[in-house]
């Protein structure tokens, strides 16, 4: 499993944080240190979310920081990877690494922030894609990972 991660048997890619919506167990990478791209759909039809690194002395998000996976008509990418380190962070936007929506979602993928201070007040996620397919209820791929550490913490 990785960015590059390809299945040949008609389930795709799709992983990075979460499995995919057929189950496989491809999670690669490590959640308190996100630092790869989301893998792509179905024989190479699209691409994982991409990667991203923040270090900084103060990180004001007001905005959007994402790493979120392509939806496309069939087999969506997964979330790609957001790596944050900084000594203050604050705002209200998002930060996120989400998968792609679509009849086949994509995994959700990993978002780690390693921070001194917060006063954050926006959102931080790596969700599943939505199905688009309402009826096909167990195309279900898995969620990612958020872990967020403040001045020495555990996490």
């Amino acid at each position: 499993a990785g960015p590059d991660y390809r299945s040949t048997s008609g389930t795709g890619g799709r992983c990075h944080g979460g499995r995919t919506a057929s189950g496989e167990n491809c999670e690669y990478g490590d959640y308190r240190h996100a630092q790869f791209a989301g893998s792509g759909g179905y024989y190479g039809e699209d691409f994982g979310g991409g990667y991203g690194r923040i270090h900084a002395g103060e990180l004001i998000v007001n905005g959007e920081i994402s790493a979120d996976g392509l939806s496309v008509s069939g087999y969506s990418s997964a979330g790609g990877g957001l790596h944050l380190e900084a000594n203050n962070i604050s705002g209200t936007g998002d930060i996120r690494a989400n998968g792609g929506s679509s009849t086949i979602p994509g995994a959700g993928g990993r978002v780690s922030l390693v921070v001194g201070e917060s006063s954050y007040e926006g959102s931080v996620g790596a969700r599943t894609g939505f199905d688009t397919d309402l009826s096909a209820t167990e195309k279900v791929p898995g969620a990612g990972t958020v872990y967020w550490q403040v001045a020495g913490g555990a996490g």
